[in-house]
């Protein structure tokens, strides 16, 4: 039976995780799904922002609950972030009291800047079935209670901008309610948007000082991109090291994704998939066009 190395990686191929070097002479699409998994690669920034996260979990309650707006590009690895916050601090039964204990309540991105719907997607989010239709005054109700009866520490609220995308009127309700909710219970709101959301807020002052902002801004083509390569390519199930991580290679990649990771997770896959349909053993610069790649910059123009 074959071990990993001591680092973590294959014996066989020592470019890659142990788990992508088992799967190298799998079929193609077993190694495309493996690639596919959702999976979370730590970085400098993100890290920085997990821990203050975790910070504010990990809190006695006060009067006056941090909160936090975390902004950055489209497709830049927030909603990745704020699921990997909720994974670390799953919902679990109390042993002693058999209650529900929800440490992070994750809402998923909302259609629009509707009241009603907040408190019915905070309901699910704390895994309580309801009735999106039912009167808000009772699904708001419900949520406050469940709240604190669940020991909720923090509430993620993924893809603000979306919650927040209407006529003035609307926008100040959503605000409102949301800053309602944290002063009501002291559990505290992470909101996870594109800066957009910040000249919104300007329409509530209470809610602007009591939230404080976070950058998760798009990558430079530095160190910590390379870094970050070299992480992507122990994951891509190849018998060949590509050498993402190489200058050429790396500028390349980064302007092909305009510094956006989810841009990027994206281009790999699409790099993978055909360098499996050519049966190449690695990946290389000219696969960017050749995989049929359209970076989103140009995108836009189309």
């Amino acid at each position: 039976m074959t071990e990993p190395n001591a680092n973590g990686t294959h014996p066989q191929y020592p470019h890659l995780h142990f788990k992508a070097g088992e799967i190298v002479s799998a079929g193609d699409q077993e190694r495309l799904a493996f690639f596919r998994q959702e999976r979370w690669i730590p970085y400098t920034r993100a890290n920085e922002i997990t821990r203050d996260l975790e910070d504010i979990i990990k809190r006695d309650q006060v009067s006056r609950m941090p909160c936090r707006i975390i902004v950055g590009p489209s497709n830049n690895g927030k909603t990745q972030l704020g699921l990997s916050v909720k994974r670390r601090n799953k919902a679990y039964v109390d042993p002693d009291t058999q209650c529900p204990i929800v440490p992070v309540a994750f809402i998923p991105a909302m259609e629009g800047p509707s009241v009603r719907e907040y408190w019915s997607e905070l309901l699910t989010a704390l895994g309580i079935s309801n009735d999106p239709e039912a009167p808000l005054v009772r699904n708001k109700a419900r949520a406050l209670g469940f709240l604190r009866e669940f020991n909720t520490k923090l509430i993620i609220i993924d893809e603000f901008n979306n919650a927040v995308n209407g006529p003035p009127k609307k926008q100040r309700e959503i605000l409102s309610a949301v800053r309602y909710t944290t002063v009501r219970t002291k559990v505290p709101v992470a909101c996870f948007g594109t800066k957009q959301i910040r000249s919104v807020m300007q329409l509530d002052s209470a809610f602007l000082n009591r939230f404080k902002t976070l950058a998760l801004d798009a990558w430079q083509c530095d160190r910590e991109w390379q870094r970050l390569l070299i992480q992507m390519e122990a994951m891509i199930p190849l018998p060949v090291r590509s050498g993402l991580a190489s200058a050429a290679f790396a500028k390349a990649l980064h302007r092909a994704a305009d510094g956006c990771i989810g841009e990027f997770v994206e281009l790999i896959d699409a790099m993978l998939s055909y360098a499996l349909r050519e049966g190449e053993q690695s990946l290389c610069p000219a696969m960017i066009s050749e995989s049929g790649w359209v970076p989103p910059r140009e995108r836009a123009l189309l």
